[in-house]
C-alpha cells in the first residue's frame, strides 16, 4: 500500500531527542495528523506509473499495483492509496481465517446455514 507521507514526518517529531517527550512533540504530531493528507498522483497519457502503484482508470475500476513501471496510453488515472498488494490481501484472509477459525464446509451443507 502507498504510505501517507505524513508518517515519516511522524517518525522524525519521536526520533528528536529533544522532543520526544512533553507537549512539544504533542503539539508537532497533533498538528501533522491535523494536516490534509497527500493528494493522489494523477498520470495523464504519456506519464510513467511507477512500479507498485495501483491506480483506478474509472470510478470504481481499480488497476492493481504492477511489479515493473508503466505508461499510460489514453485515459488518465489516479492514485489508490489504501489497496492492499495480492500478497496483503492474501495474508489479511489467512489471518482472519485463522482468527476466526472458519471450519470448512462439510457435504451438503450450503453457505450461510
Amino acid at each position: 500500500m502507498t504510505e501517507d507521507n505524513r508518517i515519516p514526518e511522524i517518525r522524525a517529531v519521536l526520533d528528536d531527542a529533544t522532543l520526544t517527550t512533553g507537549p512539544a512533540a504533542l503539539s508537532r504530531i497533533r498538528a501533522i495528523l491535523d494536516s490534509a493528507p497527500p493528494a493522489p498522483r494523477v498520470f495523464f497519457p504519456g506519464d510513467t506509473v511507477p512500479a507498485g502503484v495501483a491506480v483506478m482508470c474509472e470510478p470504481r475500476l481499480v488497476v492493481p499495483a504492477h511489479h515493473s513501471p508503466w505508461k499510460v496510453a489514453i485515459t488518465p488515472y489516479v492514485e489508490v492509496r489504501g489497496v492492499p498488494s495480492p500478497e496483503e490481501w492474501q495474508s489479511a484472509v489467512d489471518r482472519a481465517s485463522e482468527e476466526r477459525a472458519i471450519p470448512e464446509p462439510t457435504e451438503g451443507q450450503n453457505h450461510g446455514e
